[in-house]
């Protein structure tokens, strides 16, 4: 009877540390961000510093946020072939080779983000160099369609303009955010907690904006274009034809005339615009759309010109 209850015993011991490996880390009490980063740890993505410590305002290091960024996004070698196994130390001269982080180094440089190649594993690393890490390994899960928009930051001057994209982009998606005085504080060093926070929020804007499987047959132009209707006052409303997020603002649409063809009905009549080949586009994704007003209680439909 004693050996059959150390058995069970035993069991549940096992079933008990398998089913609770992911423990809350005790410098987390009480912090807003405890969330973002108990849901990171039982991912498998964080880790504690000293036992049950995150140490959150703790600098994170260069190693320690390539890591964080490979394993947030899933990055991976997928199915890349090599003649030779590659070496971290082959990317960047100060890397070493076998050690915990090396993988991480080797899937972070296959995927080509922008690591200098003299970079110090060891190194503080700072918030814009964070920044524009995640932002290129969230584009490497990507493309997502951003907003054509220009966040004021009130030290945008402290920013190198090669990082400015990358934390404007990251600001738009709401993966980063702008301390209480509008500052990015783009040269302070990021803390680990800090860092933990954009991955988990990179990680939630990846999740919900990944690409759906295409439809089976494309939308027609007709059925692709979107009628919005807005009160403007008693006797008006603003129509609104949207053909939704385009590739650059070269793709346009306008609207040609509206024909009231009943007393309960109106017809937009619009026209689909195309970039000019002879023009250069920035890369922006744009919502192409186009507006007019239409007497008030009118069912309106759009249809292309003929």
């Amino acid at each position: 009877m004693k050996k059959m209850t150390n058995i069970v015993l035993l069991a549940s011991l096992l079933v008990f540390s398998l089913g609770s490996s992911a423990f809350a880390f005790s410098d987390l009490k009480g912090s807003p961000d405890e969330a973002a980063i108990q849901s990171l740890q039982e991912k498998g993505i964080v880790e504690g510093m000293d036992g049950d410590k995150f140490a959150p305002n703790t600098s994170m290091t260069a190693a320690q946020g390539v890591q964080l960024i490979v394993k947030a996004l899933d990055l991976n070698l997928g199915k890349i072939r090599f003649i030779r196994a590659p070496k971290a130390s082959d990317s960047f001269t100060k890397a070493k080779d076998d050690v915990w982080y090396s993988e991480s180094f080797i899937i972070a440089a296959m995927n080509s983000l922008p690591i200098g190649r003299d970079i110090d594993p060891q190194q503080t690393l700072t918030r814009e160099q964070f920044a524009e890490w995640l932002h290129a390994a969230v584009d490497k899960t990507g493309p997502y369609p951003v907003v054509n928009m220009f966040v004021n930051i009130a030290d945008q001057a402290e920013v190198t303009p090669g990082s400015m994209n990358a934390i404007q982009v990251l600001l738009l998606t709401k993966i980063a955010k702008l301390d209480d005085a509008s500052k990015f504080n783009p040269k302070k060093p990021i803390t680990r907690a800090e860092a933990a926070v954009m991955a988990y929020n990179a990680m939630e804007f990846v999740a919900k904006h990944s690409k759906a499987e295409e439809p089976a047959t494309a939308p027609s132009e007709e059925e692709g274009v979107k009628v919005i209707v807005e009160k403007q006052s008693d006797e008006l409303n603003k129509v609104t034809l949207s053909r939704g997020l385009q590739p650059n603002p070269g793709y346009g649409i306008t609207i040609d005339r509206v024909d009231y063809v009943s007393d309960s009905e109106a017809v937009a009549y619009y026209t689909l615009r195309k970039p000019d080949p002879d023009k250069m586009y920035p890369a922006v994704m744009t919502e192409a759309k186009a507006s007019v007003t239409v007497k008030a209680g009118y069912k309106v439909t759009a249809k292309p010109s003929k």
